[in-house]
């Protein structure tokens, strides 16, 4: 079926906008405006101190390079005058706390976020 021009102009959704009828200056500008959500584990993150690092960095090494187990650990980092925050020594549950929470916060800090677009719109400054 075939329809008129001027039924066809019509039903075009930005007719009379591309036409310029509704631009009022000569160099009109035109702006994309959007709101985008970025989310980071990074702005929140509190740093730890080289001692605890370190600490870490013995079990992680011991655990998944050299295949000790965790009393192993304990005994190893007693017996080298390393101390745990809150106790006087190491016992295989807390060197199996830290081991398991500095994993965690590894992996969360690792994972990268994509950014969200939303709420596109075309602003016209005369």
């Amino acid at each position: 079926m075939l329809t008129s021009q001027e039924i066809w102009q019509n039903r075009l959704r930005w007719n009379s906008f591309d036409r310029g009828y509704l631009i009022e200056s000569e160099n009109p500008k035109f702006y994309l405006k959007c709101d985008i959500e970025v989310t980071s584990p990074f702005l929140w993150v509190i740093p730890l101190s080289k001692e605890r690092e370190l600490k870490f960095e013995i079990i992680r090494t011991m655990r998944d390079i050299e295949g000790k187990h965790f009393y192993e650990i304990s005994d190893y980092l007693n017996q080298n005058g390393y101390k745990p925050q809150r106790t006087s020594i190491f016992t295989p549950e807390n060197v199996f706390g830290i081991y398991r929470k500095m994993n965690i916060r590894k992996t969360r800090l690792e994972v990268i976020n994509q950014p969200i677009f939303s709420n596109f719109t075309i602003e016209l400054d005369n």
